[in-house]
């Protein structure tokens, strides 16, 4: 357990060291566009409220409240977070890229969701917006990413004693 922790706070330390060098920012860039893309149409099935603009903001029609998706709102750190306790967890590598996988989708599924939600907060609950933002849905999303470890660790165990019993 002491190995794991050493391994694991060493590649979260180097990996949010990373993220912010200016070498990553247009790939991040070229990322948080993709969100923002993706937030409009997902938002754009329920509701024609919210615009696109600039590739990277999304507005509550035309003249209410927007948000730039920029680095901070891509959920990297918590996709990071996950796929660092995997990577030096002791699984085979099948299992690791499938729950690295798995952790992209299911916080980056969430994170679209977010997006739009705090263009509503943002619109219609301003005063909130600062707390929503900041505390609750990166909270919430680090959260995310520690039940994904835990079923991901279960599904690992399920199958190691499947393949034990066989």
């Amino acid at each position: 357990m002491k190995n794991f922790l050493i391994k694991y706070l060493v590649l979260v330390g180097v990996g949010l060291l990373l993220l912010p060098l200016p070498f990553l920012s247009p790939a991040i860039d070229f990322f948080c566009q993709g969100l923002a893309h993706l937030s409009f149409y997902m938002a754009r099935l329920f509701s024609s409220a919210i615009t696109l603009e600039n590739n990277d903001t999304l507005r509550y029609q035309a003249e209410g409240f927007a948000i730039v998706v920029s680095h901070a709102c891509s959920g990297l750190n918590s996709v990071w977070l996950l796929s660092s306790a995997i990577l030096v967890f002791p699984a085979s590598w099948k299992f690791k890229g499938m729950g690295i996988l798995f952790g992209i989708l299911a916080i980056q599924g969430l994170n679209l969701l977010r997006l739009i939600n705090l263009v509503y907060v943002g619109q219609f609950h301003n005063a909130w917006f600062d707390t929503v933002h900041e505390q609750l849905w990166p909270l919430f999303l680090h959260f995310v990413s520690l039940i994904c470890f835990g079923v991901w660790l279960t599904y690992l165990s399920t199958e190691s004693a499947n393949h034990v019993s066989a």
